[in-house]
């Protein structure tokens, strides 16, 4: 994963699939937890898909047109996908690459941290803490271009919406956004490390205080 060093990922525990065109890969066995990817495309169509042996079980990895390099993360054990055997099922008209972890650095980062990018992303590892943290989110992109940011804990327990705008709508999706973390064992976001999402096809900011 050409990102390792900016995801404090150990590069031994990434794995990595290349293909030319359509094909189906696996099954991988994932555990319960975040999985970390990233997909890179010499062009034309480009999806990736996660699929499980439930039909109902499949997730969108990644669906772009034209030439793709980025990352994102999907929750393992919450959500449509479970811990087991997944295959990756990828309609493509280029060659491709897609790349994995579920390993993610033992020490996460600490707070205040600001990170910024151009099109889909995540973060490293942050480690909250309990108490109210402050998210500050600044896009410069096409205007009303889809834009989503959403929080995922690493252990995969949980996710939190922070905010979305929709080609469509006409809302801003700048600003400071408060995020609760509680004192471990009550109900809420518990302490410890997560990982900032972000889908979109613009620039954009993000510090978390």
């Amino acid at each position: 994963m050409a990102a390792a060093k900016a995801l404090d990922l150990d590069p031994e525990t990434i794995i990595t699939i290349s293909g030319l065109e359509t094909s189906t890969e696996g099954p991988f066995n994932l555990s319960a937890g975040v999985l970390v990817m990233s997909g890179t495309s010499g062009g034309g169509n480009f999806a990736v898909t996660l699929q499980q042996e439930d039909e109902l079980a499949r997730e969108p990895a990644f669906n772009e047109v034209g030439k793709y390099n980025v990352r994102s993360v999907i929750p393992i054990g919450i959500g449509p996908l479970k811990p087991g055997p997944v295959n990756l099922e990828v309609i493509s008209s280029k060659e491709w690459t897609f790349e994995y972890s579920q390993e993610l650095s033992s020490a996460a980062r600490s707070t205040p941290f600001e990170f910024s990018g151009s099109g889909d992303d995540i973060s490293p590892a942050i480690e909250f803490t309990p108490g109210t943290h402050a998210i500050m989110v600044s896009y410069d992109g096409p205007e009303f271009q889809f834009f989503a940011v959403n929080l995922y804990a690493a252990d995969g327990s949980d996710t939190e919406f922070l905010t979305r705008i929709d080609p469509d709508s006409k809302q801003t999706s700048e600003g400071t956004f408060e995020f609760e973390i509680v004192s471990k064992g009550q109900f809420g976001n518990q302490p410890g490390a997560w990982i900032v999402d972000v889908d979109t096809g613009g620039d954009w900011e993000i510090s978390v205080m």
